[in-house]
């Protein structure tokens, strides 16, 4: 078993009796799938049948107006216990051992599996100070590291390796719920910056401090490698601040 951080590639064989246990179980799996220019997340659950190598079958979260085709890659995840686990796979076609309403995915080829702990988040200290550079999502498709100047700047509140909060000017631009965003995080050294697509789950507005913060949810991290490595150094950067602060809480404590 191969360990980054807190993220485990699990053994072939460990991974199968996982899928058994969570198709027996029909546990709910989270499907993101990137549809034209943006991402989009699903709910979904084990339906219990399923092919050892070959296939899962899973409830279709898909409307039937938009459905995916067949080999569109998919990345998917779901929790079992204290951990989140995630795989890449890709749509199946049809097959006469699944039922109408089910959609077959195929038998990923490997599974990571992360600690809760690490999406716990982590406070960036008023003495630091992190830049969060903002574009459309739809530069994602032709550039992953843009070169066009960003729509905003934001500054960096607090940050796990799902999602962080950022805050912003009021009179800067606006943008609504469930936008679809590309971001880089200006992570400071050692510790590369690191670009994600990322969706707004939430906003507020501080009127008494002219500013707006905003809740991002990272998007389709878990579908590619380059994914699992920024995942990797988001974990690895929340764990680093929250041993600062619990460092300057001894210190104070002990004042």
């Amino acid at each position: 078993m191969h360990t980054y951080a807190n993220t485990l590639t699990m053994r072939w064989e460990r991974s199968n009796q996982l899928f058994q246990q969570a198709a027996s179980a029909r546990e709910q799996l989270r499907i993101s799938i990137k549809l034209g220019r943006q991402w989009q997340e699903y709910k979904s659950i084990f339906t219990g049948q399923l092919s050892m190598g070959k296939f899962l079958a899973v409830q279709n979260p898909f409307p039937e107006n938009h459905p995916p085709m067949v080999g569109h890659m998919l990345g998917c995840s779901f929790r079992m216990d204290r951990c989140k686990y995630m795989f890449a796979s890709a749509v199946l076609p049809s097959n006469q051992d699944i039922d109408t309403d089910q959609l077959a995915i195929a038998w990923p080829d490997s599974v990571q599996q992360m600690e809760r702990r690490c999406f716990a988040r982590a406070a960036i200290g008023s003495d630091m100070r992190i830049p969060v550079k903002i574009w459309p999502a739809a530069l994602a498709l032709t550039c992953p590291c843009p070169n066009d100047p960003p729509l905003a700047q934001a500054n960096l509140l607090d940050i796990s390796a799902g999602g962080a909060l950022i805050k912003l000017p009021l009179d800067n631009i606006a943008f609504d719920l469930d936008a679809a965003l590309l971001i880089e995080i200006a992570l400071p050294a050692p510790y590369p910056s690191v670009y994600m697509e990322a969706c707004v789950r939430r906003r507020a507005e501080l009127s008494d401090e002219q500013q707006i913060l905003y809740g991002l949810q990272f998007i389709g991290l878990q579908q590619t490698a380059v994914g699992y490595q920024t995942l990797q150094q988001l974990a690895r950067f929340t764990m680093h601040m929250q041993s600062l602060a619990r460092t300057a809480a001894t210190a104070t404590a002990t004042v």
